[in-house]
């Protein structure tokens, strides 16, 4: 079973580091973009994608820090 992740950070570092993590436990894509917030003049944010295994959870909650959010507006 294959569970679906969509996350959001400000930090392009934990974005790059948690890509590079979890790149080698998806078997399928995994995506990370930039993108300008539609509020802010100048605020980007990241937005990483991709599915992973049941079996590779706990990695992926690891991996997930605090820095991520489940919906851009949340993003503070």
């Amino acid at each position: 079973m294959k569970l679906r992740f969509d996350v959001y950070t400000k930090n392009v570092e934990t974005a790059a580091n948690a890509f590079c993590k979890l790149s080698v436990h998806c078997e399928d894509n995994i995506t990370l973009t930039r993108n300008k917030h539609w509020s802010e003049k100048e605020q980007y944010y990241y937005n990483l994608f991709g599915a992973i295994t049941a079996d590779n959870v706990k990695t992926l909650t690891a991996i997930m820090s605090d820095d991520f959010v489940d919906d851009s507006d949340d993003l503070s």
